[in-house]
């Protein structure tokens, strides 16, 4: 008798799993028909919907100067002492910039302002050599 009852719970909890499995994977192609069809409207009305319809090349003259500028900006290391302070603070609401400064100090006390303008002249025509412009 509870061999009985046994394999009845059993055989419903199958049908109960077969069911949901079935709406499970009936819901499933549902929503993808329903996201191909977005996708064709998509299409139709001019969006691209897939990488491959996008161009990802870049252009000649801007790969020179993108190179131009990391060549420059490699060459001008003027100090390895780490970043320029360029805006020094004086107050807790106040800074000392750097541009109006006469002297350009580093950590060593060094001024960099001479260094700095000498090797922002030099490259300044390497530059524009590799951007494609009269120096």
């Amino acid at each position: 008798m509870k061999r009985r009852w046994f394999l009845k719970i059993l055989l419903a909890a199958a049908v109960l799993a077969l069911i949901v499995a079935g709406l499970v994977v009936g819901t499933d192609q549902g929503i993808q028909k329903r996201l191909e069809q977005t996708r064709r409207e998509l299409r139709a009305h001019g969006f691209k919907t897939e990488l491959s319809d996008f161009d990802f090349t870049v252009p000649a003259d801007m790969a020179s100067r993108a190179a131009a500028i990391v060549a420059v900006s490699d060459s001008t290391q003027v100090t390895r002492q780490g970043p320029l302070e360029l805006m020094v603070p004086v107050t807790t609401n106040a800074a000392r910039v750097a541009w109006r400064q006469t002297k350009l100090l580093t950590q060593n006390e060094e001024d960099l302002w001479p260094k700095l303008s000498l090797a922002l002249a030099m490259q300044q025509s390497a530059f524009r050599q590799r951007a494609g412009e009269p120096a």
